[in-house]
């Protein structure tokens, strides 16, 4: 975790040399998700009831190297039926 602006802009320039490196092909890279994680554990309190969950998910990821990311599907097209409601 940045401690400092020094250490956000070696993460920074690390980021732009994986990305000068695979010429953009990387897309999200391992630190996009490693930095969600992190924040789990900076301020679990900001998921206010999910706090706990925040704490549970931030120590398994720590204790096991956990790497997880998402994937991207296409999703359904709106029509008149299945509009959100809010």
């Amino acid at each position: 975790m940045a401690k400092s602006a020094d250490d956000l802009r070696q993460q920074r320039d690390a980021i732009a040399e994986w990305s000068r490196l695979s010429y953009g092909w990387m897309g999200r890279t391992p630190d996009y998700k490693a930095a969600f994680g992190c924040a789990l554990g900076a301020n679990p309190a900001f998921y206010g009831q999910f706090e706990q969950n925040a704490r549970n998910w931030y120590t398994r990821i720590q204790e096991t190297g956990l790497y997880f990311n998402h994937a991207i599907v296409q999703t359904r097209p709106l029509t008149a039926t299945n509009l959100p409601t809010k």
